[in-house]
């Protein structure tokens, strides 16, 4: 199939192929997508542990864990937010 854009005077073929950039870009968009989701997921379903540190972050951070509630929170908005993004990326 030969398909043919015209701009002002100026007659370009459309080309179906793709070239190595697009696919390395593509690849690089579903890997970090794919890292994202699962780190959203993680921290949602708590399958990582949780490092004890005596800085004021981990104490900080120890704090919110205790409360209960904020991490799966904080964590079930990022993967939303990244399910979203990935969504509306692709549009």
């Amino acid at each position: 199939m030969h398909t043919e854009n015209t701009l002002g005077s100026v007659s370009v073929p459309a080309t179906s192929e793709k070239s190595l950039a697009q696919y390395l870009l593509t690849a690089e968009r579903v890997l970090m997508g794919v890292i994202l989701v699962a780190c959203g997921l993680s921290g949602f379903f708590n399958l990582l542990a949780h490092g004890t540190s005596a800085d004021s972050m981990a104490q900080a951070g120890g704090s919110l864990l205790k409360a209960g509630f904020l991490f799966p929170l904080l964590k079930g908005a990022e993967t939303l937010l990244q399910l979203w993004v990935s969504k509306v990326s692709r549009v």
